[in-house]
Parts: structure tokens; C-alpha cells; sequence
């Protein structure tokens, strides 16, 4: 069976954050993934293989790597009751095939409950989902014959919607990356 540790590989620049990766070891073939998750030594606990928190964000990268363990925990399971031989690659393999396997779903819930204003993300995505729909729905009530003029409205307050959408989006996904990545 294969084992997972995590590790902090130090920078060789002085001051500047080292990189957290993953050491696979399986039948004494010993392999590295590489995270994007950048710490300081003094931000990174080496008996416990634990970031030290210190901030919301230190925890979040904490759940990325609980995540990332427990996705390579999952994999080598299956991996060992499928079939006897394998090797360290097929595992590094399968971890970078099941990372865009993920859906909205499921990243909303853990991003809601890690967030400091987490509960705001399913009522915001809530809202966002049901607006089309009753769009849509107050469209089919209404006549025939008013839909010429409600479609030419509807033009209008489309083009606002879809800057305003489109810039709150834009600013969400700079904030979660700058929690995320930096």
C-alpha cells in the first residue's frame, strides 16, 4: 500500500515562502505533487504535517490540503482493491484526472463553511438560480400581445444585468484567488 506524506520544501531564497507538496511512496519508488500552496517555516508545523493558523486563510489552505489527502487516500483504496501492481505515477496519474471532477456543489458547501461570510454563498447562489427562473415564469404570464413590448424592455435591463453579473463574478473570483493563492 502506498503512503502520503506532507511536507514543506523550504525556498533556497531567504525570507520567501517554500512550497508544500505531497511525498508518495509506494513499493520504494518515492514521488512528489507539487501544490500551488506557498508558506513560511514558521507558518508550517513539520511534527503534525499542519499549517499553523494564524488566519481565515491559513485555514482554508489547511482544507485544501485535508482535501487533497483525503482525494489521495481515496485513490489509492481503490487503486489497492482493483489490482496488485501498480505504481506511484498511475496515482499521480489519477489525482490530476479526478481534480476537475469536482462540481459547484461540491465546492460551494466546504467554501461556505470555511468563509467568514460562508453562509452568504448558498442564499447568493440561491437567488442567482432562481432569478432566470422567474424571469422566465413572468414572461409566460404574460399575453401575446404584451410581449413585444416586455421583450424591448427586457433588452435593456438584460444588457445592465448582464454587465452587473458579470463584474460581481469578476470581483468573487479575484477575491477567492487572493485568499486562495496569495
Amino acid at each position: 500500500m502506498a503512503t502520503v506524506k506532507v511536507k514543506l520544501r523550504p525556498s533556497t531564497v531567504p525570507g520567501k515562502a517554500g512550497t508544500i507538496y505531497y511525498q508518495l511512496t509506494h513499493l520504494r519508488q518515492v514521488k512528489q505533487i507539487t501544490t500551488k500552496i506557498h508558506l513560511h517555516p514558521q507558518d508550517w508545523d513539520s511534527n503534525k504535517a499542519q499549517i499553523i493558523f494564524t488566519d481565515s486563510t491559513s485555514y482554508l489552505l489547511q482544507c485544501k490540503i485535508d482535501r487533497d489527502l483525503d482525494r489521495l487516500k481515496k485513490i489509492i483504496y481503490k487503486i489497492d482493491a482493483e489490482c496488485a501492481n501498480y505504481t506511484v505515477n498511475e496515482i499521480i496519474e489519477k489525482f490530476y484526472q479526478t481534480t476537475a471532477d469536482y462540481s459547484y456543489f461540491g465546492m460551494l458547501i466546504p467554501m461556505s463553511a470555511t468563509a467568514t461570510a460562508g453562509y452568504l454563498l448558498p442564499v447568493v447562489f440561491a437567488i442567482a438560480t432562481a432569478l432566470p427562473v422567474l424571469a422566465v415564469a413572468w414572461i409566460l404570464a404574460f399575453s401575446v400581445q404584451q410581449m413585444g413590448s416586455f421583450y424591448g424592455k427586457m433588452q435593456k435591463v438584460q444588457k445592465w444585468m448582464n454587465l452587473i453579473v458579470g463584474v460581481v463574478f469578476i470581483i468573487i473570483g479575484i477575491y477567492y484567488c487572493w485568499i486562495m493563492y496569495l
